[in-house]
């Protein structure tokens, strides 16, 4: 087998991981693939109850911003019973997001994690950084 036979494999395998949810990392030695791995974060538990007191306190939009591709931001979506999505954005763009809704009206409170998430949390109304301390 070629060798981009093989990078067509690895491709598609690339693939049906995104499409169960896991985020791809493709592994290369020198300018050649060689494999890939297919990491997924978890849903904390809180996260059902969250949703589910905020719904109760009447937020009627609530929305995942990730850098995730479109496949594993689906199914967490799907998972949490979130309004939207918004995939593949990276720092700047979340940002824009952010100041998306707040140019229609609304009050914006942003829940994040890591350096990816520290602009559009300085940008909202209320920013909630989240971390496991270190």
């Amino acid at each position: 087998m070629g060798n981009a036979a093989k990078r067509g494999i690895l491709i598609k395998g690339g693939n049906h991981l995104e499409k169960i949810g896991q985020t791809v990392l493709f592994v290369a030695r020198g300018k050649k693939l060689i494999g890939l791995i297919g990491i997924k974060d978890r849903v904390r538990k809180g996260s059902y109850g969250a949703i589910r007191n905020l719904r109760h306190k009447g937020i009627d939009d609530i929305a995942l911003i990730t850098g995730d591709c479109t496949e594993v931001g689906e199914l967490v979506k799907n998972e949490l019973g979130l309004d939207s999505l918004y995939a593949n954005i990276l720092p700047k763009g979340k940002v824009r997001i952010v100041e998306n809704y707040q140019e229609q009206g609304k009050m914006v409170t942003m829940v994040g994690e890591g350096i990816n998430d520290s602009p559009a949390l300085a940008t909202a109304d209320i920013g909630i950084a989240m971390g496991t301390g270190g």
